[in-house]
């Protein structure tokens, strides 16, 4: 029997308008929970990232802790700098910006000319015949003995593992079976083997960032916009807003110079907003506690100490005197930042401010055993 189509005559919809509207209040609907889902997840986002916050900022607070505890034992266990650098082993001058680093640089120029060391074997912008490009960097192929300027401590560590001639660079080892069976020794970069004698000055945070704003934005410089208010001027949220988003002609900020010096990345916009919501936030903490813990720690506001501490650890720079001088020194008494003020600048420096708390332990335990020996 053969199968026949049946057709039903479609039934005349009595009430079109109610049908659109119902259709219209769906898409409402599911646009009204899309968004609730939307805020929920920001809600859940924002949340998270407080917790981030708080909690990174524990447990750096700890992680400084646990360095400070390690200070003495460090100290104590110092080599001093060699009698003379040498090209197995330079002397690097690592340069905080707004820490009296520009009087130390030219320190340490004259000190390598008092000890016969010759500008070719020197890498110190602006010094000698040296071009005055401070933020340059330095060319492998030159192999000096003396390296000064505004450079990154894991830059320096990795052109001196690669163009350095050393017996055993990489002294720790460690070993692995291969799935076949196969023993094989690898190199670690656990290693704590001295490639280059440094030191650094540190600054008290608040000082270091007015300064550095006061000497980069409100200098008159050619681009547009430029002057930007002195550090006086700004209230609070100014700083708040400014800090992590302004930038020098130069591509500079003023935020966590610690990190741009010590830290593991050259990326300008990750350090200058570098803050405790960062996951890797304590790993790069305890990197750059690591680092700098390595170094002769000086300080300009406390040059006499800083006399004693070269005098005991640097050798070939006795007789140094950082009491005698002061570069680009254009900070004014009335620069000083409110309370309030000087909090959003901490806030904003977190990691800084651990790294000089750590800075300050390392200083008067090198000047406790200067004076002591």
């Amino acid at each position: 029997e053969e199968n026949k189509t049946m057709h039903v005559p479609r039934r005349k919809d009595k009430n079109p308008g109610g049908r659109c509207l119902y259709t219209l209040k769906m898409v409402v609907l599911f646009l009204s929970l899309v968004n609730v889902a939307f805020f929920i997840m920001q809600m859940m986002s924002t949340s998270s990232f407080h917790a981030r916050y708080t909690t990174n900022k524990l447990l750096g607070e700890l992680k400084i802790e646990e360095w400070k505890e390690k200070v003495p034992t460090i100290v104590s266990n110092m080599n001093t700098a060699l009698k003379t650098p040498m090209r197995w082993r330079p002397f690097v001058y690592f340069h905080t910006r707004k820490c009296g680093g520009s009087s130390v640089r030219s320190i340490v120029y004259q000190m390598a000319q008092r000890a016969n060391i010759t500008d070719n074997n020197l890498w110190i912008p602006c010094a000698g015949h040296r071009p005055c490009v401070p933020f340059s960097l330095p060319d492998p192929k030159q192999d000096a003995v003396i390296y000064g300027g505004h450079l990154n401590f894991m830059h320096m560590t990795n052109i001196m593992r690669e163009v350095k001639e050393r017996q055993n660079l990489l002294q720790e080892t460690g070993t692995l079976s291969l799935e076949n069976g196969e023993n094989v020794t690898y190199h670690k970069l656990e290693d704590s083997y001295p490639v280059f004698d440094c030191v650094t000055t540190i600054r008290p945070t608040v000082k270091r960032v007015v300064s550095c704003w006061n000497y980069r934005f409100n200098l008159p410089r050619k681009p547009k916009g430029f002057p930007l208010p002195r550090s006086n001027e700004l209230e609070p949220q100014d700083f708040a807003n400014l800090l992590p988003k302004a930038y020098d002609q130069y591509g500079g900020g003023c935020n966590n110079e610690m990190a741009r010096v010590f830290g593991s990345s050259v990326d300008e916009t990750h350090i200058n907003t570098l803050s405790p919501s960062d996951p890797r936030f304590v790993q790069e903490l305890d990197n750059i506690a690591s680092r700098i813990s390595k170094c002769f720690i000086l300080r300009v506001d406390r040059c006499e100490d800083s006399n004693k501490i070269i005098e005991h650890f640097i050798p070939w720079m006795r007789g140094t005197d950082m009491c005698s001088r002061h570069a680009n020194s254009k900070g004014q008494s009335s620069d000083e930042v409110s309370e309030e003020a000087g909090a959003v600048i901490l806030e904003q420096n977190y990691i800084d401010e651990l790294i000089f708390n750590l800075g300050e332990d390392l200083f008067e335990k090198q000047l406790e055993r200067a004076t002591s020996s």
